[in-house]
């Protein structure tokens, strides 16, 4: 009796075991499918497609609930649909998962931003910075709260910095340095950088091209009167 005991105990240990390694082959994450669906939905994302890119970024967390790639995805769709409390979740989940990737700190800051906690934002682009020392667009967001808030010249460091390591259309980065330096009474400075921004400006194509330059124009000359008046 009690070899048929040990026996039906054996068995039944081993049928545990089989069940158990079938439930852990069922939950082993699918990395290679996952990011198939990641693509896909990447896809439907450029042609506007957000309802079928939602469900193939479900579809690649489903196979793979490490994919930080698709939590972010997801968090920028959510951001694009002002949905910011859920975008904040998803890049929440996407940065526990990959700690390093600096657009994950730039989504974030760009909901927290939406939803007026700044001081959350600046530490995200700080963050993001940290990362890449050479991203030049954080830097620019980063200027805009400093010279918001009468800190003129931390808003020009990051300001230097952005036209620095930002590569193409400068001429918004060169219009607020101009801004910032104006703040700061530095009237020469202000009037190069304003020109500056002409320049870049003229390169555009956008349908708005001569309106900017005629307004920078209008800058450089409400620069030079105050040149005049004050220094």
């Amino acid at each position: 009796m009690k070899k048929k005991l040990v026996v039906l105990s054996i068995v039944s240990l081993m049928s545990v075991g089989a069940i158990t390694y079938a439930a852990d082959k069922v939950v082993t994450p699918n990395v290679e499918q996952s990011n198939v669906y990641l693509e896909e939905a990447r896809t439907f994302n450029r042609k506007s497609d957000y309802t079928n890119a939602e469900k193939k970024l479900n579809e690649a967390i489903k196979l793979n609930n490490k994919n930080a790639d698709a939590y972010y995805e997801l968090g920028q769709l959510e951001l694009n649909k002002n949905n910011n409390d859920k975008a904040i979740s998803y890049f929440d989940k996407a940065i526990q998962i990959s700690p390093n990737k600096e657009e994950f700190y730039f989504g974030r800051a760009a909901a927290e931003t939406f939803k007026f906690q700044l001081k959350a934002a600046i530490d995200d682009l700080k963050k993001v910075i940290e990362i890449n020392p050479e991203n030049g667009e954080a830097y620019a967001i980063l200027a805009a709260p400093y010279m918001r808030f009468g800190y003129p010249e931390q808003a020009l460091g990051y300001m230097n910095k952005a036209i620095q390591y930002k590569e193409s259309s400068l001429d918004k980065e060169y219009q607020t340095r101009a801004d910032i330096k104006l703040q700061l009474r530095d009237y020469d400075g202000a009037i190069a950088d304003y020109n500056s921004a002409i320049v870049e400006a003229k390169k555009g194509t956008d349908s708005l091209k001569a309106q900017k330059i005629e307004f920078l124009k209008q800058k450089v000359v409400a620069a030079q009167e105050a040149k005049k008046l004050f220094k």
